[in-house]
């Protein structure tokens, strides 16, 4: 009899591990997939060694195009990067949507690849993520008030979805964690602040969830979504399951510019137990993502005992057809699979003991 019950609670277990997605929203940010990358386009006669700063580039989602200002004037890029300027030499960084940002040329090139891939913001980001749930970065603006009360929403928000963890799908070792930016900082983060849509500093408070590897969770919030608790909302996406009826665009959201090394992929795979880009997960993942959802995605996942209503996402936006949403079919199918594999489990328990006592 102990036999056939331990068959039978095997039997349910791999019934319910089958159902259950293998990755968090989070993992799947950590990935290569639909991965954001930059180009920086140098316009120089002299350069003599653009295999070594490609060399410089290999750990970071930037791409770099050497050319030549009269052999490849005809290029795309450099017909691109000579509409803004005909002054040479000449560096721009192009952002994956088409924006472009003029660079410095005062410098040695190694400091000037080393400012595009990396800045202290960024540095502290990328030891960070392998551990930390996600980052809270906040932008100071000009207004006292504004400012103590993005740092007040910011910390209770990290603390309420900290209270969440223990809910959601994956163990994460550290919580989210809040840094802030202020006037000061422009200039070392003028790259990283571009890449978030930003071309100067914002007069009014603002904060972004970045999380995975340099990925942006929906959009930079303005301070009357920071205080209608976006924030929470944003973040609680992060830890979901990766079925959970998100768009597969809030799965990978848009990446800053950011370097990620062997150290850094290292500790993730101790983190989370597996490499991201090992090809079979990857072919996993997009098999997943290829799954075409309509969930909306604004209103915040829960993780708790209380029913989650995933049509309630994303509620400030109104579906044009007013459509059962994917994700509740996913979640109704899996409560039907649940029930059926529980039903069979009852019924084998049941003929077992009828057939123990006719034994007898």
């Amino acid at each position: 009899m102990k036999r056939f019950l331990l068959v039978a609670i095997i039997s349910w277990q791999a019934i319910t591990s089958v159902m259950a997605c293998r990755f968090t929203v989070r993992e799947i940010g950590f990935s290569t997939l639909a991965q954001d990358v930059y180009t920086l386009v140098v316009l120089d006669k002299e350069v003599e060694d653009a295999a070594y700063w490609r060399k410089l580039c290999k750990d970071a989602n930037i791409r770099l195009e050497v050319l030549h200002p009269e052999k490849d004037k005809g290029h795309p890029l450099a017909q691109q990067v000579l509409e803004q300027t005909t002054d040479l030499p000449v560096w721009a960084l192009i952002a994956p949507n088409g924006r472009l940002l003029m660079l410095q040329v005062d410098i040695e090139p190694e400091v000037m690849l080393r400012q595009v891939q990396d800045s202290p913001v960024r540095r502290l980001m990328r030891q960070t993520f392998p551990s930390t749930f996600s980052v809270v970065l906040c932008l100071e603006g000009d207004d006292t008030f504004q400012n103590k009360q993005l740092r007040k929403k910011a910390e209770e928000a990290c603390e309420q979805v900290r209270n969440m963890m223990p809910h959601m799908p994956k163990e994460v070792r550290k919580g989210p964690e809040v840094l802030y930016l202020n006037k000061d900082d422009w200039k070392e983060e003028r790259v990283l602040l571009w890449s978030l849509g930003l071309e100067q500093w914002p007069t009014e408070a603002k904060a972004v969830v970045i999380y995975g590897r340099g990925r942006i969770m929906g959009d930079v919030l303005s301070f009357d979504e920071i205080e209608d608790d976006a924030l929470v909302k944003y973040m609680s996406m992060i830890g979901a399951d990766c079925e959970c009826g998100l768009d597969r665009k809030w799965m990978l959201g848009y990446q800053v510019p950011l370097l990620w090394s062997k150290s850094e992929q290292q500790e993730l795979a101790n983190q989370v137990g597996f490499d991201v880009d090992n090809p079979m997960i990857l072919a996993e993942m997009s098999r997943i993502l290829a799954k075409e959802t309509e969930a909306n995605a604004a209103g915040g996942l829960g993780f708790g005992p209380e029913t989650v209503d995933l049509s309630q996402l994303m509620a400030d936006e109104v579906a044009e057809e007013p459509l059962i949403e994917e994700s509740e079919v996913n979640v109704l199918s899996m409560v039907l699979y649940a029930l059926g594999g529980l039903s069979i489990l009852i019924v084998v328990l049941a003929v077992i003991l009828m057939i123990r006592r006719k034994s007898n």
